[in-house]
């Protein structure tokens, strides 16, 4: 049975998820660290489930807290007039409000005790011109747009293929969908090197880069996790999924980024998650990554 009726994140998605899902449950799937949370939380209830590093194995199996939602949003979705204006009456329902900063596709939901709950709405980039969609550096939006009464997505350019064989569970009374591991470790990767890159800028102020150093952290950790936590037939469905994108900019740009921070034992990434994990396991998704993310040439990763 779910432990999770007294987590107050689980309290607010759960009720928002099952509206969003009777809206286009279809172009929804979760994904960042609180997608993570779900899966792992999924896994400690089914313990016969095979995944490449057991639970047991991990030093540290605590699901790691977040204080944000990420969810990516279909390109249908978003060009949909009549699905816009549910999505954002769902939103209100439940307390969200468009942050000034991102209006309409970063939300927010006042909490007790001066607590924030973010949800960040995301999407792939579409592939060419699209009928009914415009595109810019930050977001893929309706067209004609819909202003106060309509949704964007955040562009996510590594989102690609985020829709190829999602992985789907059950928790409580509610379905899940998250997003296939390749498309995940691609975000993550990703964001882990963008934050490296802050951290070690010496222009910006050292809380600043203490700061990203510490996102990097964040975000290598959960690369990890979700290799990791790959189900057998996640694993089964990975070629399929691999061969699709493989071809992107997108997925070229995490195979460097793969090699750079976690071919070696010495790597950044191995150095900033490796603690978390046992020797051995750390070598299995070391292995594992180089297997999806391999390039021409490469030699394998050192024991």
């Amino acid at each position: 049975m779910s432990d999770m009726t007294n987590d107050p994140m689980w309290s607010v998605f759960k009720p928002l998820w099952k509206d969003l899902q009777k809206v286009r449950g279809d172009s929804l799937l979760v994904c960042g660290g609180f997608g993570l949370f779900l899966k792992q939380k999924w896994l400690i209830e089914h313990s016969d489930v095979l995944i490449v590093v057991p639970l047991t194995q991990w030093r540290d199996a605590q699901p790691r807290v977040t204080k944000d939602f990420d969810i990516v949003i279909g390109l249908d979705l978003i060009a949909e007039e009549n699905s816009q204006r549910k999505f954002k009456v769902v939103l209100g329902k439940h307390g969200f409000e468009v942050t000034q900063e991102n209006p309409r596709w970063q939300f927010e939901k006042q909490m007790s005790g001066n607590r924030k709950v973010l949800l960040e709405l995301h999407a792939p980039l579409p592939p060419g011109r699209q009928v009914g969609l415009q595109v810019d550096r930050i977001r893929v939006k309706r067209k004609p747009s819909l202003h106060e009464d309509g949704i964007h997505g955040r562009t996510n350019a590594e989102a690609v293929g985020c829709d190829l064989m999602p992985f789907r569970f059950d928790l409580e009374d509610i379905s899940v969908t998250a997003t296939n591991p390749a498309t995940w470790c691609i975000m993550k990767l990703t964001a882990m090197q963008a934050q490296h890159k802050r951290s070690i800028d010496e222009e910006r102020s050292q809380k600043d880069r203490d700061f990203c150093r510490a996102q990097a952290v964040k975000h290598a950790k959960d690369v990890c996790r979700i290799v990791a936590m790959v189900t057998r037939d996640e694993s089964d469905a990975l070629p399929m999924v691999i061969n699709s994108i493989r071809s992107t900019p997108q997925f070229s740009k995490a195979a460097k980024i793969r090699a750079d921070f976690f071919q070696f034992n010495e790597g950044w990434g191995v150095l900033a998650a490796g603690g978390d994990w046992e020797a051995a396991d750390m070598q299995v998704i070391r292995q594992t990554l180089a297997k999806w993310f391999s390039e021409p040439g490469e030699i394998s990763p050192e024991g």
